[in-house]
């Protein structure tokens, strides 16, 4: 991760120098301030923060208080997974598949046959003939 901060830091900083010869106060002054924020982001977020948690992490013969257990005891394994052969193996015959689509369900309305050399879509036509459109 000190990487891509590092990188982001540079290309940010890299950019806001050449706001710093502007003859404009507003680019000059933010210019430095794009300077200052970088680099101080950098610097907290690389040396202080990661010294911060170290002082104040988690100590092992502590008890953890958002788990309620010891933090050098390890988590409870994943139960495992049931072994290949208890999971069903049938193979599925298409063969016996339905060929033709199934009953339209309640409410549902039979869609028409579609005319020879017509691509499938949305023909208003055959779908709406008996409602108010």
């Amino acid at each position: 991760m000190g990487r891509s901060f590092v990188g982001s830091a540079t290309t940010s900083i890299g950019c806001a120098v050449f706001l710093l010869f502007c003859t404009l106060q507003f680019f000059l002054k933010f210019g430095i301030v794009i300077i200052l924020v970088s680099t101080l982001s950098l610097l907290y977020s690389l040396l202080f923060l990661p010294a911060l948690l170290m002082a104040a992490g988690p100590v092992p013969e502590q008890r953890c208080p958002c788990i309620g257990r010891s933090a050098d005891v390890p988590l409870d394994p994943p139960p495992a997974l049931p072994p290949p052969s208890a999971l069903p193996s049938a193979p599925i015959d298409l063969d016996q598949m339905p060929s033709t689509p199934a009953e339209p369900g309640p409410g549902e309305k039979e869609l028409p046959d579609l005319p020879e050399g017509q691509p499938p879509g949305l023909n208003l036509d055959a779908c709406c003939e008996d409602e108010e459109v």
